[in-house]
């Protein structure tokens, strides 16, 4: 069964999910060598770190910026 789509309707929809992406937060992550590091940005050569920003050779960390 193939279904087809006309013009009109896509571009309504890539409309859509344009203004949508557009009126939305976006996360940016910037990190490098990290494992188990959820919620985090700027992080380097870390491991088991929750929520920390700018930090590098970190492990266990949890809240923490510029370790």
């Amino acid at each position: 069964m193939t279904r087809t789509v006309s013009p009109t309707a896509a571009n309504d929809f890539i409309a859509a999910y344009k203004a949508l992406a557009l009126s939305s937060p976006q996360i940016s992550v910037s990190s490098r060598n990290v494992e188990n590091c959820p919620y985090g940005d700027q992080i380097y050569n870390c491991n088991n770190c929750y929520l920390c920003f700018e930090t590098g050779g970190s492990s266990d960390g949890t809240t923490s910026t510029t370790a």
